[in-house]
């Protein structure tokens, strides 16, 4: 009777949650791309490759019902604050609701289990692709920054001053999807510096990680005592691979910055 009854009140709620066809987006839609289904898109539009984008806050992706004629109900990757989404957000909350209601429920999480089988047996919509799924996550990291220093803490004017980036080079990160874990390692490629002082000089690309002296190639002169704000820009390449199959987003970039950097003047002293 117990599971009956549990049985239910999921198809109830499913019924309440479950997208209709009409909320599909296409895969010629625009917000396809921008937030929907972040990068997700049923069958019945036209494929549209991803383009890179610069990094931008993370935001929670989830697995939610979607919708197409083909198949009907089937999984997508979508973020919290899509129609998919948000509707996936509302049934979570009402088996959580449901769960403290029920003494029983809760202690043997009976709800939650059933719900997660529910989104197993289903097939991911027909569009669901590998690269579009890895595009969807990797556009969403924000690398580490790097955490630059010009030894001794100071410059002098008229001498090379060394920047150095002080960030790991490559960090290795995986993910669960509707295809299966996805695995994406970052690799440190390139950093630009901006110096402050205003004279574009010295400005990179340069190879990464940055050094200090003797070897780093990073550096630069300045000729002008003051307090400078240096911002170093690292970029990144993202490797992924998901369920055999693998590829390269270039171009994500993290920022960091060494702000009221002095730079001073040698001077003489004689003594008497």
């Amino acid at each position: 009777m117990r599971r009956l009854i549990l049985a239910f009140l999921v198809l109830v709620l499913w019924g309440v949650s479950r997208p209709s066809a009409a909320q599909a987006v296409a895969c010629n839609s625009e917000k396809s791309y921008t937030g929907t289904t972040n990068g997700t898109c049923t069958a019945g539009g036209t494929a549209k490759g991803p383009t890179p984008h610069a990094p931008r806050r993370p935001i929670e992706l989830i697995t939610a019902l979607s919708s197409t004629p083909e198949v009907g109900s089937c999984t997508i990757l979508a973020s919290t604050t899509s129609e998919q989404g948000e509707a996936e957000v509302r049934f979570r909350a009402a088996l959580a609701g449901i769960n403290n209601a029920f003494d029983f429920v809760l202690r043997e999480g009976l709800l939650n289990q059933l719900w997660a089988q529910v989104l197993a047996s289903k097939p991911g919509c027909p569009s669901i692709s590998p690269p579009e799924i890895a595009f969807a996550f990797v556009r969403q990291i924000v690398p580490p920054g790097p955490d630059p220093w010009i030894a001794p803490g100071y410059a002098l004017t008229g001498k090379r001053a060394f920047v150095e980036t002080r960030a790991p080079t490559s960090t290795p990160r995986s993910y669960g999807t509707p295809l299966g874990p996805l695995g994406v390692t970052l690799r440190a490629t390139t950093i630009a510096v901006d110096w402050g002082d205003g004279t574009g000089a010295d400005e990179g690309p340069f190879e990464s990680p940055a050094k200090p002296w003797p070897d780093g190639e990073a550096t630069h002169t300045f000729t002008v005592i003051g307090n400078y704000d240096v911002v170093v820009t690292q970029v990144w390449d993202a490797e992924w691979h998901l369920a055999g199959q693998a590829g390269i987003v270039p171009g994500l970039t993290s920022i960091g910055r060494l702000d009221g950097f002095e730079a001073q003047q040698l001077q003489a002293v004689r003594n008497r």
